[in-house]
């Protein structure tokens, strides 16, 4: 005797198998037109990278955390980024020599938490952050931020 999940599997098999090709078929350009269809494009165009860096201000700092906010500059009011877009966020301690960059994460909204542990605190840290589109490629790098570890 048969499943309950297994008739509903072989239903949605059946049901692939009838469907799949009407699109291709039987939808004309009108039909699209009517039913706001677009046609599947075979190779997606790549999203281009934005040719500036992102906004970033340190929100809110308190003990062993930072809140780190960005905004796109092209529209700073808004708390979207630009479309297919990320932010990379690297960080790096303020010490005598060349600092030595780590990334720490990607950002896929417009607020960003960094927790620290009881080690740093008292210690500078510098921030940067470039965009990264769905294809990978990056951006420019941002000014640093700088900020202290309570």
């Amino acid at each position: 005797m048969q499943t309950t999940n297994d008739v509903m599997a072989q239903f949605i098999v059946l049901l692939r198998t009838i469907y799949h090709d009407i699109p291709e078929s039987l939808l004309t350009v009108n039909d699209r037109n009517t039913l706001n269809l677009k046609k599947r494009d075979i190779e997606p165009s790549p999203i281009e990278i934005v040719n500036y860096a992102p906004n970033a201000i340190l929100n809110s700092a308190h003990h062993l955390v930072h809140n780190l906010r960005f905004s796109d500059p092209t529209t700073p009011d808004s708390k979207k980024m630009p479309y297919g877009h990320k932010v990379e966020v690297q960080m790096a301690y303020k010490t005598a020599v060349a600092p030595v960059w780590a990334k720490i994460g990607i950002a896929t909204r417009f607020l960003f938490t960094v927790n620290f542990i009881d080690a740093d605190l008292a210690k500078t840290v510098l921030y940067r952050f470039r965009y990264i589109n769905t294809r990978g490629k990056q951006g420019n790098w941002s000014e640093i931020l700088q900020a202290v570890v309570m």
